[in-house]
């Protein structure tokens, strides 16, 4: 059965497939490295994206082309050519406006790093990820309108390309942005490449004082940590914040990797969080996908 389903996979996203084989044949040559002892660790954390990470930002060259490494394209840069027109006609419905207004603006997230890109009639050549980033923006346009602004928290930023486009569509004063230490030096190599209009600091869960956010966000980082991760998280970012926006795949008691034991289910989430309300996740990328959304006036 999972030899079935991974050649209709394929058939459906060579590029996708071809990765993925390539990052099974390079993981037998290539040395692991961990963030923290096992049970503190991500759905991510497979020893193999830190170590990629770790070669970016030692090499130019890595970095020049990181968004095509096979390794990396397993966790992110791994959205497929109609995800991206999923993507496309969901902003064109909610928020067309945005694509009118900051499309330039957007396509900076395309010129480092060497991403897959396609054409698409509505806007040219961009990266099918870049799309998803800024449906996400569009989703938290259409959910809170004009609250966003002031500071805002990410949980789980990759290289920092869903803070750009946030940075590009909102009246933001201050980004904190939350992840593993060594992927926090790849989000300042990468931010640091463009002019902001905000500014940003990248911080490690540890290294968080409690404090108040205005929004905080989270594309499927959050519901993959360890429950104790995710209640500190809770406790000094989530809870404080007055609006949020996660895209899930735990809670629900179906997630399809490690035991949903040691994830907050949402029941636990209602009892920790804001009142929430859960929205389907458009586009679909998975039947068990979710969004919670909190201090929102609008829908999606």
């Amino acid at each position: 059965m999972e030899i079935t389903n991974l050649i209709k996979k394929g058939i459906k996203d060579p590029k996708r497939a071809k990765s993925v084989i390539l990052a099974k044949f390079n993981s037998l040559f290539v040395s692991r490295e961990y963030s923290g002892i096992k049970k503190n660790r991500s759905d991510s954390d497979d020893g193999l994206y830190q170590s990629s990470i770790k070669n970016f930002l030692s090499s130019t060259k890595s970095f020049n082309n990181f968004k095509q490494n096979p390794f990396y394209q397993k966790i992110l840069e791994h959205t497929s050519k109609q995800a991206g027109q999923d993507c496309l006609d969901i902003i064109n419905t909610q928020t067309p406006e945005m694509l009118e207004n900051k499309l330039d603006l957007f396509l900076q997230n395309d010129e480092i790093g060497n991403p897959d890109i396609y054409y698409y009639d509505e806007v040219g050549e961009i990266c099918p990820s870049t799309l998803n980033y800024i449906k996400v923006a569009s989703d938290i346009k259409k959910l809170f309108g004009d609250k966003i602004k002031g500071n805002i928290a990410e949980i789980g930023c990759g290289y920092g390309g869903q803070a750009l486009i946030l940075d590009s569509v909102f009246d933001i004063d201050e980004m904190t942005l939350f992840d593993l230490q060594i992927v926090n030096k790849l989000i300042s190599k990468y931010l640091e490449h463009f002019v902001l209009n905000s500014s940003y600091k990248v911080s490690t869960l540890n290294e968080a004082q409690p404090k108040t956010y205005n929004l905080v966000v989270s594309n499927f980082a959050f519901s993959e940590l360890p429950k104790a991760l995710q209640i500190k998280y809770i406790e000094k970012v989530l809870s404080r914040s007055s609006h949020g926006y996660l895209i899930m795949n735990t809670g629900k008691g179906n997630h399809t990797g490690e035991s949903e034991d040691d994830r907050l289910s949402v029941d636990d989430l209602r009892s920790l969080l804001p009142e929430f309300e859960i929205f389907e996740e458009k586009p679909l990328t998975s039947k068990h996908n979710y969004v919670i959304a909190w201090g929102h006036h609008g829908s999606i």
